[in-house]
């Protein structure tokens, strides 16, 4: 599912995202490769994904549901549901991961809300917003993030009196 996006299938198994994010549901055991202008990985499912392209040519990709394995270069990683992952531009790895809060991206997501009809994997998506809640307890600021280069991580934290802070990783 795509909104608001720049993107083109290359082939049946890839997709290649230019700006912009895309919603990725594989309800079944399967491989796809995702990949920006700078940055490529083979992501294997079951889950459902949000890859969203960064500004320094990678992407990230944030895990809604499932533990899919994501392999950019040498590197392979188990991602599991309420993770972001950045796919990075210069060097075609993986870079850090984060938790984020499922419920705050599902209840803000342009992307996930501009559909007439929930993504099929919705009843997944809600047992991992169930799972994260019940093991973190509402611990989270809202995180919204760009990497302008590979060594660069730009995250803004909304805190909860509406002061937002930004730091640069």
């Amino acid at each position: 599912m795509v909104k608001n996006a720049i993107a083109e299938w290359v082939d049946a198994r890839h997709w290649k995202i230019h700006e912009g994010s895309s919603l990725f549901c594989l309800e079944e055991k399967d491989s796809i490769k995702v990949s920006s202008s700078k940055g490529s990985s083979v992501i294997t499912g079951p889950c459902t994904f949000i890859a969203e392209a960064t500004s320094n040519g990678g992407y990230k990709m944030i895990c809604l549901s499932g533990r899919p394995y994501v392999q950019s270069g040498q590197k392979k990683s188990k991602i599991p549901a309420g993770r972001l992952v950045l796919v990075l531009g210069e060097t075609n790895a993986l870079g850090n991961a984060y938790d984020i809060d499922l419920m705050l991206l599902l209840k803000s997501s342009l992307l996930i809300n501009a559909f007439e009809t929930p993504p099929p994997t919705m009843k997944k998506i809600g047992l991992a917003v169930y799972s994260q809640q019940m093991r973190m307890g509402g611990k989270y600021d809202a995180l919204i993030g760009d990497a302008t280069t590979d060594k660069n991580l730009q995250m803004w934290v909304l805190g909860k009196k509406g002061k937002d802070k930004q730091s640069d990783k």
